[in-house]
Formats: C-alpha cells, structure tokens, sequence
C-alpha cells in the first residue's frame, strides 16, 4: 500500500535523508521570518501611533469630560490591537521555534539519552521564550553531537542565523511595546500593561532544575519552600500589609515548618531588601526583588530569583504570579475570583485579554488550590480540555481566638460593624449610600467601620464621619484586636461588591456569634444560607437597607442565625485547614519527616498541666503548635480535660498512670530524681528503650542541697552526670549553666526562657480581681514561687521605706514564716497561688512589676520566665542584679545595683510619666516579641532535624 506522503510540518520520520528534511526546515524558516517582517512593521506603525496618543492624553491630564473619555477610549482600541499584533508576532516564532525543535529531534532521533531529556523537558520549556527555547536545544544538541563526534551540517547553521536575526527583531519590538517614549506606561486604568515577551532563563539553571526536581522522583533534595506574592510588606519592607491573604500566608508558614522545610516569602519591592517576620511560628523571612507592582514584572523578577535560588516548591500567591513562568514544582493559590473587578472589564478586548492571562498562569501551576468553589468551576466552564489539578480548601478561622463574649451585658445601643478595607470592592459605597435613612429612623444604632481607608474614599468618609458624629467610629486594628470587635458587634456587614473568595472576615463574625449580611458573590454563598446562618443579599444599597431592618426589627431572627452561623463555623476551623494543606503539600515534597518527630515528657513531682505554667508546658503547647505530636504527663491521677482550655489537638495530656510507648519518640527531661516507671533507672531507660532524650538543664544542681547535710542527694548528681554525659541531647535555659557544662557537653544549646504574647497582652481591661488592694496607692506586685531565693528581707525593707505603695505577692507558698514576717506590714499582701490564666488579670492593675531575688548561684543560674510575661504586658519591670537579667537593662528592664538602687527604682517606675511610661513600655514589649516560646520551640525542632538529617546521611551513605 502506498504511504500518505508526510507534511512539511509535520515531525521528519527516522529512515529519512537528513539534509533534505533539514532544507525543507530551512525553507519553512525562511517563509516564517519574511512573515515576521510584515508583521513587525505593522506593529512598529501601531506602537507609534499609540505612544503619541499616551502623550496627548499625558498632556491633557487636567482635562475632563467628554473629551478625556475619548482619549482613553482610543488608546484602549490601540492598546487591543497591539496586544492582537503581539500574539500573532509570538506565534510565528513559536512555530519557528518548533520547527527548530524537529530539526534536533530529527539529528538526535536515535539517542536514547535525548529522548528520556526530551520527556523531563517537555513541560519545563513550556514558558521559554522561543530564543530560550533555541539556545537549550542548540547546546544541548551540540554537546551529544560533539559525543557522537558528528558535525552540525550546514543547513542547521543556517537555520541558527536565520533565528539570531529573529531574536534581535523580537527584543526591539519588547523594548518598543513597552514603553511609549516617555518611559511612562500605559494608565493601568485605561487599558491593561501590554505583556512583554518572556526572557529565557539560562541554560545553567535548566541542568540545576533537573538535579532539583524530576517529576514522580519524590521528594525534592532543597528543603526550602518559596512562596511569591506581590506584596506581604510594602515596597519599601516598612509596613506588614495586615491583610487576610497575609495570614494565609503565615499559616502555611507554620505548616511548611511543621515539616520540615524551611519557608521564605518573596515579593516586589522598590529596591532589593530582606528582613524577618516576627510571628507565632517563628522569624519568616521576607526577600523583596526589584520590580514594578505588576504581575508580569514580577513573575519576570521571580523567575530570575529562583534560578539563582532552586527551590523544592514555589507556591504562587495569587497564582495570576505565574503567567509567564512557573517552576518546575509549583502550586497556585487562588483566593478568589478578582477579575468580576470592572477594572478587567473596560472593554470586550481587555475582557478576552485577561481571561486568556488567567487561564494561561492557570495552565503554568502543576497543580492549583482555591478557596472557593467558584473559580473551580469558572476554570471546569472555560477550560474543559484543561490537565490542571484543582483542588478547593475553603478559607479558615482560629475558634481558639473568634468565639463569643460569655455572659455578654446587654447594650442599649445596636453595634453593627464593617470590618473591611474602605473602598468600592468591599461595598464601602453601598454603607454611604444606606446609613443615612438607617440612622433617621433607628436611634439605638452605631455603626463601627474598622478597616483601612482608600485614598479615593477618604473624602467621603470625613463627610460621613462629621455628619454623624457620635453614632459612627472609624479605626485600623491589628490583627490581634479583631477578636474582641466581633465579640462587641451585634450585626456584622460583608457586603462584597467584587473580588471574594471565602471571606475570613465573614468567618470571624460567624465565629463570634455575630448576625451576618452578606452579598451574593464570589465564595460568600458557599459560607451563608440565607436565613439559617446569615442573610444573603444582591449586592445592591436597597438589598442592603431591607437586610438590615429585618435584622434591627427582628431581635429573634437575629439570633436564630447568630447561632447557626456559630455552628457552621466549626466545619471551617483552622485545624481542619491545616490537615488539607498539608495533605497537599505531602503529595507535593512527600511525606513529612516531622511526622516521625513525637515529643514525650515523663510525670515530675508537683507538675500538673494546669498548676503554674512553667517551661516544659510550654514548650510542648509550642511544639505542638508547630505540628509535633507532644504528649505530656501531669502529676496528677485524673486530667480533667474540660480545664484543658483550647489547646492544640497534637498536644496530648495524660495522668502519672499513664505508660508511654518511647520507643522511637523524642524523651524531654529535666528532674534527674524521676524514677522510669515499672522501676526502669535512667540507666536502663538509656540502654533499653529505643528513644532520644533530650536533657534541659533548667537549675544549678545546688538548689537541690540538703539543707541538714549541705550535700546534694546523691541519687539526684548520679542520675544528673549520667545525663549530662549520655543523653541524645542537652540544652539548658541560663547563659551561667551553658558556660559551667559545655566544657563536658560541646554540643549543648542555649534554649532562653520565653513568653505566650496572646496570654499577656489583654484585648481587653479585665475586671479588678476583688483580693487587689484598692485605695488608691499604685501597687508592685510579683509572681512565683515563693521560695528560699526571694529576698525577704529586701521586700521588708522596700515596703518599710515606701509606704505609699502596696507590695502584692502571688504563688505557692513554700516558706510561710517569711511570708508572714513581711505581711505583717500593713503594705505588703499574700495573695496565694492563682491559675496561670489568671496571672495576665492581675498583672494588668501592677504599676510596677518586680522580681526580689537574691544575688547566688541558684539565681545567677535562672532564667525567670516572669521577666518576659511582664514585660510582655507592658508593665515597668524592677529586679534585683542576678546574672540573667544583665543582658536586658539597655532594652528597658530597670535592674538595681544595691538595696537602696532596688528601692529608688521601684519609686522611680510606680512615678513615671504617661508619656515616658508609654516609650517604656514599647521597649519592653518589643524585648518580648524576640523572645516568644515559639521561637524557642523552633530551636529544639531545628536540632532534632539536623540530627535527624545527618543520621539519615549517614545511613545513606553505608
């Protein structure tokens, strides 16, 4: 049977004659160059055209009216027809480059090892350039050429000429359509930036994209994870954005943590720049290219960043980051859709030019993750053929810090809020618009709009505000503050005009137990049902003004969706998050090695969970938040798991009956005088269980002296040594216990003490605990144990020579003699040992906070977690000189140098000015801020991986 005869385009067959099939390569080149050609010199006429149409309008800025609207009008048809140009230019090069492609498959058809290249390549070079595309396949073709001892025929080196010449075409038309003459861009709200030819990564980083990640290898040999937004900070890296998608970020932050990887945030910036983000997982840190704040700027600057730094993921936030590149390993994120934006609709041109934009970053993420419904099915609708993974993980909220105020009073007045940005995305206009009638006729409503304010809106609001003086507030509040704003609202608004996915806001409210209004757009019918859990309204001021009213005049209606919205914000808890994002990123890096990381700590006398709070709890809830399996044992028969509070569910607390299996877990110790249970000693637990301990040197052993002997108990220094010398790992909480034992212990780590900032900085005044004096005199107060190391004698000597102040005491009273020596001063009070969830309460009414200690190597050698907690609130922080506390006077801690100093500080603080007292008070929560328990935690999860690492290594190696 006769063959169909092969098309010239068509792939060459293997069997064929090499040089007639290249110079009908050739030939197809040539014809697609001479179309170039044409094609350029329409596109230059169009460019000039458009770029003397840019300065009329430039000259004409303050022109209105009909006549600027025609203007804008033309340049946007221009604009449209350029970017037409643009395509059809890029697509002949594309079939150049194809063909190019042929010509070295054809030259390379038997090589086995091109072929395998050539399958790993397919998807990486999809977002070359076509040059990019040339230059890889010449090099690569070359070096297997040169193996072959083969020499590159004639025709191909003509080719090679043919597309140089191509190439310089293509980057004069790029630096053309890019700028209009003046170096100023088109207005972006005229039309759309036109999109610049992709420049190629070099030939260097593809060879290292092969060593990073090959597609089902696994997991990826880098443990960095980067993750691209186009502003976390402001350009300048002054200011943290504060906004939702921010804290996204910094939950997928504790996670990637959680398993091992490191994160680092990258965005644009005015200039290239880096810091550290200060959170509760840890320091982020935040990297900032130089880039203008347009999408294909910095999806050019990202993809120049991460050839230079390979990645084992990089996760696009939003995915739109990608349009022109994305890496080899890659994630997108979308938080909704934005481009029902008007800005993406000013024409049927700009419309299509968008859409194409979308699905093409789309198209570039392996794999995409929304947090709504609604994009996943625009996508499904738009791009039925498409290959992209999709997966929807709908948007979180923290019910450890969003629930409602228990016991609320009644208000006289209606609270309701606006807890969004102000501007005409978020339905600012449709408040303007709406209020006015509401407050006519409704006396006992106040309106709190908290948010940050447009630029364009500002003027509108100082109208509002002075028109309404009294019944409406605006204010910015961090983060931190918005539990406590929903927990005072009684009707919350979310009335989305465009751009929404899942609202956190909305789910905060709901969270709260607030009544929600909410629009009919993007994610939010996914989160309310009208009339079960929220209203849900058109995004229209009458719609809004009827919701409204229903929800004023109706208090029962009010609260039936109250409290449905509070039982469908369990189905959208963070937890439940983060166990879909990290099934996720596990298919992604492959499973977690954390997940082998399970942390135990053994009963020690006295240690209750609930009890004083002191370090081993806290750094196994800091573990635990970190992801870490943590399991403590209270000293205690029974845990009453209702006093628990919220905490993380990877935390686990058990009673002393309770037998752990250790065998490969992570053993955290710190009191050698614990006998194993079923009568192991430490020496077998250390030869027979299959565990690592870690050891935490947290006293000078001499605190445990026999007061009658003046000896240390034997049993407690031999099983202290044994530690000291065989335990996996030793850390310790004092500079003194690092400089005495690292001699014997050089791989020891210095593990500070550390504070929970939420537990001390109040959002609120708690009410005055009623056993606080309260007549006026300012208070010094201290908490903790009230042992052998608090200075009596000095808090006698200090309430003796300032009468005027009252000196409280609060903890476990171990030596009641003292303390009824110096109670017996009418200015001193014994208030006995309060819960740690109540420390912040009282703390609160302290004008001085103090630490008495006395000056001797049990001190020298303590880190006093109370340092941090009161400096955490703000309160002025008074303390004797003992050694730990010397490294802190210069960042606000007052510390004496002698009993008269100890008492003239003390008057000093209790007498300071609003206005020192509040600088004073900013160094001292800043000194707080560096010294959390998580970044404490970090320290020992760090140390277990990198011993888990090299292990691992090693094993490898053998």
């Amino acid at each position: 049977m006769k063959k169909d005869s092969q098309p010239a385009n068509s792939s060459p067959r293997q069997g064929e004659n090499y040089l007639e099939v290249l110079k009908q390569c050739n030939d197809l080149l040539l014809e697609q160059k001479r179309r170039l050609e044409e094609d350029l010199e329409k596109q230059r006429k169009l460019c000039t055209l458009l770029k003397l149409k840019v300065r009329e309008l430039a000259d004409a800025n303050r022109a209105f009216g009909a006549e600027r609207k025609i203007q804008a009008t033309e340049i946007a048809r221009l604009t449209a027809q350029v970017q037409k140009g643009h395509e059809k230019i890029f697509n002949t090069a594309f079939t150049a480059g194809s063909i190019t492609r042929q010509v070295m498959e054809l030259l390379n058809s038997r090589s086995f090892v091109w072929t395998n290249f050539l399958r790993y390549t397919d998807r990486t070079l999809l977002n070359f350039s076509i040059q990019g595309k040339v230059n890889f396949f010449r090099k690569v073709s070359s070096r297997i050429l040169r193996n072959k001892r083969m020499q590159l025929p004639s025709a191909l080196q003509g080719i090679d000429r043919e597309l140089q010449l191509l190439n310089a075409a293509l980057s004069e038309l790029c630096h053309e359509v890019n700028l209009d003459g003046s170096g100023c861009q088109v207005p972006a709200t005229v039309a759309p930036p036109i999109p610049e030819i992709p420049i190629a990564p070099p030939f260097e980083a593809v060879t290292q994209w092969k060593h990073i990640f090959t597609p089902g290898r696994g997991e990826a040999p880098s443990r960095t994870v980067a993750i691209a937004t186009l502003l976390f900070y402001d350009a300048d890296g002054r200011n943290y954005m504060h906004g939702g998608a921010e804290r996204y970020l910094i939950e997928l932050f504790g996670i990637i943590q959680s398993m091992g990887f490191e994160a680092v945030v990258v965005q644009a910036g005015n200039s290239d720049w880096t810091l550290a983000h200060h959170c509760e997982y840890g320091e982020l840190p935040v990297t900032a290219l130089h880039s203008e704040l347009l999408f294909n700027s910095f999806s050019e600057a990202v993809n120049r960043w991460q050839n230079e730094n390979p990645c084992a993921l990089m996760i696009y936030s939003p995915f739109l980051i990608a349009s022109l590149y994305s890496a080899p390993n890659s994630l997108g994120i979308s938080h909704g859709i934005f481009w029902d934006d008007p800005h993406y609709r000013v024409t049927q041109e700009t419309v299509i030019f968008h859409q194409k934009a979308i699905r093409q970053a789309i198209a570039n993420c392996h794999e995409l993750i929304s947090v709504d419904t609604n994009t996943v099915n625009w996508y499904r609708t738009m791009c039925h053929d498409a290959e992209v993974k999709m997966n929807c993980i709908p948007n979180f909220v923290n019910r450890r810090e969003f629930h409602p105020l228990q016991n609320a009073e009644k208000r006289r007045k209606l609270r309701i809020v606006y807890p969004r940005r102000l501007y005409a995305a978020r339905g600012f206009n449709l408040v303007l618009e709406v209020f006015p009638e509401l407050f006519r006729k409704y006396q006992d409503i106040e309106l709190e709009l908290i948010g940050q304010i447009d630029d364009n809106a500002r003027k509108q609001l100082k109208d509002f505000l002075g028109k309404f003086h009294g019944r409406v507030k605006h204010r910015c509040c961090p983060p931190e503050e918005m539990p406590e704003v929903y927990r005072r609202a009684d009707i919350v608004l979310v009335p989305t005009c465009y751009s929404e996915g899942t609202s956190l806001s909305c789910l905060e409210a709901m969270a709260s137990g607030c009544a929600v209004i909410a629009t009919n757009v993007g994610g939010l019918p996914e989160l309310i049902i009208n009339r079960f859990n929220g209203l849900l309204i058109a995004p229209e001021a009458e719609a809004l003004a009827e919701a409204l009213t229903q929800l004023i005049e109706q208090p029962e209606l009010r609260q039936d969706i109250a409290e449905n919205a509070l039982k469908t914000s369990k189905c959208y808890d963070l937890v439940r998050w983060r166990d879909e994002w990290r099934k996720v990123l596990e298919r992604k890096l492959g499973k977690s090695r954390e997940r082998r990381i399970e942390f135990v700590q053994l009963a020690a006398p006295g240690m209750t969970w609930n009890a004083m709070k002191q370090r081993p709890q806290q750094l196994f809830q800091a573990l635990a938040q970190m992801g870490f399996e943590s399991t403590y044992i209270s000293d205690e028969p029974m845990v009453n798991q209702s006093l628990l509070g919220d905490i993380p569910p990877q935390l686990h607390i058990q009673p002393n009956g309770f037998i752990p299996n250790l065998n490969g877990k992570y053993l955290y110790l710190y009191f050698p005088n614990i006998i194993y249970h079923r009568n192991f000693t430490y020496g077998e637990l250390i030869r027979n269980s299959d565990c690592k301990i870690i050891f935490d040197i947290l006293d000078d052993p001499s605190i445990h002296t026999n007061p009658e002997t003046g000896k240390a108990d034997p049993v407690f220094m031999n099983n202290f040594e044994m530690l000291l010398k065989n335990a996996d790992f030793v850390i310790t909480s004092a500079r003194q216990l690092y400089e005495k034992y690292s001699g014997i212990r050089p791989d020891m780590k210095l593990v500070f003490n550390g504070v929970t900032l939420e537990d001390f900085r109040l959002r609120t005044v708690p009410e005055r605990p009623a056993d606080l004096p309260d007549d006026g005199r300012k208070i010094i107060g201290y908490y903790g144990a009230l042992a052998q190391w608090v200075d009596f004698d000095l808090i006698e000597q200090a309430a003796k020579a300032l009468p005027e102040l009252h000196f409280v005491l609060i903890g476990l009273n171990v030596n009641e003699e003292e303390i009824s020596r110096v109670t017996a001063l009418g200015n001193v009070h014994f208030l006995g040992l309060k819960h740690y969830n109540q420390l912040a309460g009282y703390l609160r009414y302290f004008d001085v906070a103090t630490i008495p200690f006395k000056i001797n190597p049990v001190t020298d050698a303590a880190s006093p977690i109370k340092l941090f907690e009161y400096c955490a609130s703000g309160t002025p922080v008074v303390t004797t000189g003992f050694a730990e506390v010397m490294q802190y006077r210069e960042q606000g801690v007052m510390v004496a140098e002698s009993r008269d100093d100890y008492i003239a500080k003390l008057k000093q603080a209790a007498g300071l000015k609003d206005e020192d007292l509040e600088k004073l008070r900013k160094k001292l929560e800043a000194l707080a801020e560096s010294n959390t328990w998580a970044i404490r935690a970090s320290i020992i999860a760090d140390m277990v991986r990198e011993k888990q690492d090299n292990t691992e290594e090693t094993e490898d190696v053998r």
